[in-house]
């Protein structure tokens, strides 16, 4: 996507910040979505080779793949940032980090909404999912909407 002139240099720059402006107002949203407070991380975009991103409790920062923004869908993106923030949930307000994917973590995932498939330690990333701020129906919404007409 990049080559190496100058140009492109600043090009390649503006695209990383627009990039990061993005989540970190995605990252605004779903706290206020959600209903939660977090100090506000680093987000960085890097080329992780073997993660989709990670959390650092050390440096208060969360890291996306930059081959994750650059080859799937924004949803998906924004379902891995979830996937960090969970983290970060259970390391600063549910009592502790865990390395692993395990009970603390899980909670902080469902208090996000992280979507099941993205809420394992590794997964295969899906092409598309629904938005998360769509949300789903309850079959009592499909039953009002249905006598509504709508």
């Amino acid at each position: 996507m990049f080559d190496s002139t100058e140009d492109s240099f600043g090009t390649r720059r503006a695209i990383l910040r627009a990039w990061t402006d993005r989540l970190y107002s995605e990252y605004e949203d779903i706290l206020y979505h959600y209903n939660l407070r977090l100090l506000k991380p680093v987000i960085r975009i890097e080329p992780l080779t073997k993660d989709w991103g990670n959390w650092n409790p050390e440096t208060r920062s969360i890291t996306l793949a930059h081959r994750l923004i650059e080859q799937h869908p924004w949803d998906i993106v924004v379902e891995v940032l979830k996937h960090e923030m969970a983290h970060q949930l259970a390391d600063e307000l549910l009592g502790g980090c865990e390395s692993a994917h395990r009970v603390i973590f899980r909670d902080a995932c469902r208090m996000l909404g992280v979507a099941s498939w993205a809420a394992g330690a590794a997964c295969d990333l899906p092409q598309e999912i629904p938005n998360w701020r769509q949300g789903v129906l309850t079959s009592e919404e499909v039953r009002l909407l249905n006598r509504a007409g709508v």
